[in-house]
């Protein structure tokens, strides 16, 4: 079964112009997920995140957040899925 999920997250800006676009994601294609932090050059900050892993425990894909809050959003949103998953 092929279920996408969209990130809460709309496109954004980061510095110099640079478009930070969370893709749908195909959950059959997820197993598992975590916490993260990314920065890009020049200021190597970083950001909230999410990171996606395939079956191998390869990096698969991310979402990324311009704040906090959009990250939280979106980690509720997918341990609920996670739950739902377990008690299915």
């Amino acid at each position: 079964m092929n279920m996408f999920i969209k990130s809460k997250q709309a496109d954004w800006e980061y510095r110099q112009g640079r478009i930070i676009s969370n893709n749908p994601i195909n959950v059959s294609l997820i197993a598992s997920f975590s916490r993260a932090r990314l920065a890009w050059y020049p200021d190597n900050e970083g950001r909230p995140a999410i990171q996606f892993y395939n079956s191998a425990g390869e990096k698969m894909a991310f979402w990324s957040y311009q704040y906090e809050s959009g990250f939280q959003a979106d980690w509720v949103m997918l341990m609920e899925l996670k739950l739902l998953e377990v008690n299915a």
